[in-house]
Parts: C-alpha cells; structure tokens; sequence
C-alpha cells in the first residue's frame, strides 16, 4: 500500500474486508479523526462486521451526527443496535435510512426488529409497503415469503416465493440494496 495516504489505506483495507486490520489502523495511536465522517462510518462498519456491536455504537453515532443524511450510517447504527437488543433505537435508526432511501434490506431489518418488538402488523406492513415500491424485486418478495414462514402461514408464502421466482431473471435495482 505504498504510495497511498492513511485514508486510502483504511479504504483499500475496507474493500477487501480486513477489518481486523481497519480497527487496528483506525484505534492505534489516536489515528481516528473524530470529526472525519468516514474515519467513523469505517470503524464502525468494521466493528460491527466482526461482531463488535457494543464497539460500533459510537463512532456510527458519531457518523450519524457528521452526515445526518447519510443512509448508510442510520442502517449500519440500527443493525449494530438490533444486535444488542435495544430495539426501539434500532427501529428510529432504521426508519431513518427508509426516510432516506427505501431499501429492500432496510425494509427487512426494521421488520426483524418490529418481529421482535411482537408487533407482526407493522412488521407486515413494511413488507406490503416495500413491495408496492418494487412490485417486480424478487429479493422483497423473497424477504415477505420469510415473514410469512416465520408467522406459519405457509401456503401465503409460497405463493410469495412463486412470484418471486417470477422476477428472479430480471436485476433489481441497484439502489434496492436487495
């Protein structure tokens, strides 16, 4: 990595998932600029993918507060929370990215966390609401047949699943994030 700055490092080391090292680079010797948005969103991306997630809560919150507009970070903070167990903050921080872009993988996390909450309703909800964004992503489709596997209704979900199968040759969205 001569010839790169620290921050294209940290970067490089990002695009190729060795997290452990982004941590180290980013935690040695007060490398981290905490009034750097990326400096945080990749400590905390990194910590939260090596399972982290007490560790990610601060610099994502940090990133949050540098680029509130960013969905990336709002996302990452509401799977790191979920993770803990501190749910009606991941459901904010989660309801936050959607207001930001709809993503079919937001859509699925803040049903995971609303499932957990025991409110299956709203959960659905989120699904009916993602579908009548993307009606032909098979990956939404795909995420509402494991709801309905999950709350027994089976026959409903492989109705789910044969739609899906449908759309399956065609390419979602690349902003879909399915």
């Amino acid at each position: 990595m001569c010839g790169l700055d620290f921050h294209e490092q940290v970067e490089a080391l990002m695009d190729i998932e060795a997290y452990d090292e982004v941590v180290r680079r980013l935690e040695e010797d007060d490398a981290l600029d905490h009034d750097d948005f990326l400096s945080n969103w990749n400590l905390g991306w990194a910590s939260f993918k090596l399972n982290r997630f007490e560790r990610a809560i601060g610099p994502l919150e940090r990133a949050v507060e540098l680029e509130p507009v960013q969905f990336a970070s709002h996302f990452a903070l509401g799977l790191a929370l979920e993770s803990l167990g501190r749910l009606e903050e991941a459901e904010s921080s989660l309801r936050t990215a959607l207001v930001l872009r709809d993503s079919g993988m937001a859509r699925q996390a803040l049903a995971v966390v609303l499932m957990e909450k025991g409110e299956f309703g709203d959960a659905e909800r989120v699904h009916l609401d993602g579908l009548e964004v993307s009606p032909d992503s098979a990956n939404r489709w795909e995420g509402y047949a494991d709801f309905l596997v999950d709350t027994g209704r089976i026959k409903e979900a492989d109705a789910a699943r044969e739609k899906a199968s449908k759309f399956e040759s065609k390419s979602d969205d690349a902003d879909d994030d399915d």
